[in-house]
């Protein structure tokens, strides 16, 4: 009769370290779903076309609330002058500054105000 070989790894063993394993999966998943690096639930569930007409519609909104608050905080730049905002300090709803990261440049140019948003709202980016 032939021994069997007890030096392996026997089925509670095996058991702990599938465990040790999956939870490592489901974390990293969690993980990079929360950090914007994987897609978000709205990305799945709506149409590609409305999700970047939503986020074009962030920007235009926090566009709107930089040019109040350059009025308020910085009403006379100079030509050449170039301020950047950060989006937390402008006046936007909490579920734009939930959702994104960014901030507004500001220029002024021959007299003319340029504002340019940019955002990072996790599978979204805005050009340039």
């Amino acid at each position: 009769m032939i021994k069997l070989n007890n030096k392996g790894w026997g089925l509670t063993t095996f058991l702990v370290y599938l465990f040790i394993f999956l939870f490592a999966i489901i974390l990293v998943a969690i993980l990079v779903n929360k950090n914007g690096i994987g897609p978000d639930s709205e990305s799945i569930l709506m149409p590609e076309d409305e999700l970047i007409e939503k986020y074009h519609g962030y920007e235009r909104i926090v566009r709107d609330s930089a040019i109040t608050y350059q009025e308020e905080n910085y009403p006379y730049l100079s030509n050449g002058d170039r301020y950047v905002v950060d989006i937390e300090r402008l006046d936007i709803p909490s579920e734009i500054t939930k959702k994104c990261s960014g901030n507004v440049v500001i220029e002024k140019n021959n007299d003319v105000y340029s504002y340019k948003p940019y955002l990072n709202c996790g599978s979204y980016q805005t050009n340039n």
